[in-house]
Order: structure tokens, then sequence, then C-alpha cells
């Protein structure tokens, strides 16, 4: 029995004085291609965020663009009505507003109507092909 524990025992450890250049090369080539990894999403990081600061950039530009124009008109509306020109077209504005609603009713109202005629139609039919 001592025999063949012993047997074993140098036999583990020959393997493991083998195997021991093995795990470190496993892990230097693990590291390196670590490494390569960390270089290259860094790399890609960098390229995103100066993506990210030029869409920003220009999201801004818009933004600005926007505000100008906002201004712009409102510029206009205000001498507008210092001429006296604003009231009637805001009237105008409001009287189309009103168009457009009543539009909107007017379309609302006859889909509910052919709706309404549909299921008729469906009942009538039932009630004839019952009836003959």
């Amino acid at each position: 029995y001592d025999q063949k524990t012993r047997q074993q025992r140098v036999l583990r450890a020959a393997v493991s004085r083998l195997a021991r250049p093995k795990l470190a090369a496993g892990y230097s080539f693990w590291r390196q291609d670590w490494e390569n990894q960390q270089v290259l999403l860094s790399t890609k990081s960098s390229v995103s965020l100066e993506q990210h600061v030029a869409q920003l950039t220009a999201r801004n530009k818009a933004i600005d663009a926007e505000l100008e124009q906002s201004r712009a008109d409102l510029a206009a509306a205000r001498e507008a009505m210092l001429r006296g020109e604003g009231h009637e077209a805001e009237l105008q504005r409001i009287a189309l507003a009103k168009e457009a609603a009543a539009k909107e009713a007017r379309v609302e109202h006859l889909t509910k109507m052919a709706a309404r005629r549909l299921g008729r139609k469906e009942i009538s039919r039932a009630m004839n092909a019952w009836l003959d």
C-alpha cells in the first residue's frame, strides 16, 4: 500500500512539474489575447466617443438653428401685432383650426354611420336567410 501511494505521489509531482510550463504558456497566451482585446475595445470606444461627440455637435447645431428660426418667427409676430395685423392672422388660424376639427367630426360621423349600416345589412341578411 505504501509503495503504491508513494508511486502515485511521485507521478503526480512529475506531472505537475511537466504541466507547469504549459500552464504558464497558456496563461501568457490568455493575457496577451486579453490585452489585445482591451486595446481594441479602447480604440473602438474612442472612435465611438468621437462619433458621439460629432452627433451631439450636429444635434446642437440643429437645435440652435431651430431656436433662431423660432426667435425670428416671434419677432415677426410681434411686429405684425404692433402693426395691427396679428389679430386677423390669429383669427384666420383659429378659423382654420375650427374647420379642420369640424371636418374631422364629419369624417368620424360618416365612419360610424357606415359601420352601423354594414351591421344592419348583416343582420338583415341573416334574418332573410333564416326566414327562407
